[in-house]
């Protein structure tokens, strides 16, 4: 009985360490995926690594690339200083504005000229708006920086509004590019802060506070295009 007993005891034993054995093995030793066995997940793995490195690269890219623009913008901006930009001097042999205005007016209907000058004669301001040429024909002969957009080319206080775009929003921007042509960037932004303090003039406003109308939009225009970056 004792012999018996003991050695059924030493069986059970036994057992209980196979198993223990069994079940560390499996824990120790991975399984193929539950969801696909004959799967292996390191290909899907190296993919995932791949992208990860591949947009680290590609931000690390665009990090030196707005590096490098924004050094070159102020390179250009010590070849043609900014007190530069707020000078203009009438040359000898410039263009007579009548001349100009005339010289557009062949592409318009001739029977509604008279009607565009009758207006244009209303106020500085409306002249402005009715002369993009003129001031073109004078920022031609001032300095640039010989960055070029496509510009809106009469960009004037007036010409800005609220539309719809297609995805059914209101948005204010400019709503005439009539006169749009390549040309440089800064030209769109002049027409703009000068118009700004014609339209305070017009409405009795000082030209203090015109001015300071014209400096704001120029300093948002700045700080928005910041944003960009």
């Amino acid at each position: 009985m004792l012999g018996s007993g003991h050695g059924e005891g030493t069986s059970a034993a036994q057992t209980g360490s196979n198993q223990r054995d069994r079940a560390n093995s499996a824990v120790r030793t991975p399984s193929k995926c539950a969801r696909a066995p004959a799967c292996d997940c390191f290909p899907l793995t190296n993919q995932i690594l791949d992208m990860k490195r591949a947009k680290r690269t590609a931000t690390l890219n665009i990090a030196t690339m707005i590096v490098q623009r924004v050094a070159a913008g102020k390179a250009l901006r010590d070849k043609i200083p900014r007190e530069q930009h707020g000078q203009w001097n009438q040359i000898k042999g410039r263009p007579n504005p009548i001349d100009i205005l005339q010289k557009s007016d062949a592409s318009r209907m001739k029977e509604l000229v008279p009607i565009r000058y009758g207006r244009m004669l209303q106020s500085p301001f409306a002249f402005y708006r009715g002369a993009a040429g003129v001031m073109a024909s004078d920022l031609a002969r001032t300095p640039v920086t010989g960055l070029k957009v496509q510009a809106c080319g009469d960009c004037h206080l007036m010409n800005f509004g609220g539309f719809a775009t297609p995805e059914r929003k209101i948005i204010f921007d400019i709503n005439d590019f009539d006169e749009t042509a390549p040309a440089p960037w800064g030209w769109d932004v002049k027409r703009l802060v000068a118009s700004i303090l014609l339209a305070a003039r017009s409405i009795g406003l000082s030209d203090s506070r015109g001015q300071d109308c014209a400096m704001a939009a120029a300093r948002g225009y700045r700080e928005h295009l910041r944003d960009f970056f």
